[in-house]
């Protein structure tokens, strides 16, 4: 419901600013004849200037991207689950294509099978039994069909 919501909040905005041809015509009456599109709006998308801002400056990113380093050799201590679960979190915020996110992530606690699952990737020959937990990120392109 959620979803229909948005798309009708979305294609409202989207005919209010639209030049009228006959094709957007045409579109725009099979949408008004839509009984859905009467629901009241709330889901529009905000305008930019609404977003909250960060105080992070472009050097301070700059710094943080600049210290990403690639690993091989991890610790075999384990992982907290509350850091798992921000790690999520945050890349669950990662851009995707009309913001479908059509991926699921996927915990491997047990080196044996992080470490089996690792060797699939390539490139991962050298270090991937030395990988004790793991996050497979799953994408879905069902979403786009």
């Amino acid at each position: 419901r959620d979803e229909l919501k948005w798309a009708a909040d979305v294609l409202t905005t989207y005919f209010s600013v639209v030049s009228d041809t006959p094709r957007i015509r045409k579109a725009k009456e099979r949408f008004l004849a839509w009984p859905g599109q009467a629901l009241t709006p709330s889901f529009v998308p905000y305008p930019s200037s609404s977003r909250a801002r960060s105080d992070i400056s472009f050097d301070q990113l700059y710094a943080l991207f600049s210290e990403r380093r690639s690993v091989r050799w991890y610790s075999p201590a384990p992982v907290p689950q509350d850091l798992v679960e921000k790690a999520v979190s945050a890349a669950s915020l990662a851009s995707s294509a009309c913001n479908r996110q059509p991926y699921s992530f996927l915990l491997f606690r047990d080196p044996e099978t992080a470490a089996r699952i690792a060797s699939l990737a390539g490139g991962t020959g050298g270090f991937s039994k030395n990988i004790p937990c793991l996050i497979l990120i799953v994408g879905d392109l069902s979403y786009y069909v």
